[in-house]
């Protein structure tokens, strides 16, 4: 789900999952990945790097 923005919203049943439910089972590296992940997908004119080896996107300020 984090990296595909069309299964991104955590759900069980249709319903909702909130991160602070499932914050404390998660390990630090996916919990930081999946918040990157809602920012980059809440972001309506998002920015990547030019460089197509690398083509991450660029968090806004």
């Amino acid at each position: 789900a984090i990296k595909d923005e069309t299964l991104f919203l955590v759900r069980c049943y249709k319903e909702l999952i909130l991160l602070q439910l499932i914050s404390r089972h998660l390990f630090i590296n996916k919990l930081k990945a999946f918040k990157q992940a809602s920012i980059k997908y809440s972001t309506t004119n998002r920015v990547y790097y030019s460089n197509r080896a690398c083509g991450k996107f660029i968090l806004p300020r």
